[in-house]
């Protein structure tokens, strides 16, 4: 098992054997999902980003808004449900 620390700017860095395996590079964005507890990092490749296709309902109110918009707004809620729950 392999540890990572936490910085005071809530940064953490991903060990480089990882980094290598999953072909991740400076700048790749990366899916972060809460799951039982736990964090799951995944990088964004096509196959995450066709995996979720279809999987998420947009509100009548968002329709035609850019995905980045609509990205946006959800990240706040989430975020905001998150902080709710602690």
């Amino acid at each position: 098992m392999i540890t990572a620390t936490l910085s005071s700017r809530n940064q953490i860095t991903i060990p480089k054997a990882f980094l290598e395996f999953f072909a991740i590079k400076s700048g790749d964005k990366l899916l972060i999902e809460a799951r039982d507890k736990a964090i799951k990092l995944q990088p964004m490749g096509r196959s995450v980003i066709r995996s979720l296709g279809g999987s998420v309902t947009i509100a009548k109110a968002q329709k035609g808004m850019s995905l980045q918009k609509v990205m946006r707004i959800t990240q706040k809620r989430v975020a905001q449900k998150l902080v709710n729950e602690n």
